[in-house]
């Protein structure tokens, strides 16, 4: 079964590929991760990553707190 990772704290420049290198070594495919926005349609700093292994998601969780450019990410 999916597993949804929800991020926060994303640089607001942040794309699909920053978040596969984020999590590097891990299944998780462009097509499922989902970029929030604002209602201006700006972004909002916060993600959506959907992993179809669950020893993957387990292992995604092990990276809140780490950083991706100067941002602090919570998963």
């Amino acid at each position: 079964m999916p597993v949804v990772i929800k991020m926060k704290g994303l640089p607001f420049e942040a794309t699909s590929r920053d978040i596969q290198m984020f999590f590097d070594g891990l299944s998780l495919r462009e097509k499922d991760i989902h970029l929030a926005a604002n209602k201006d349609g700006k972004a909002s700093g916060i993600s959506f990553a959907v992993f179809n292994v669950d020893d993957d998601a387990r292992k995604a969780m092990y990276r809140t707190g780490k950083y991706m450019g100067k941002r602090y990410i919570e998963l």
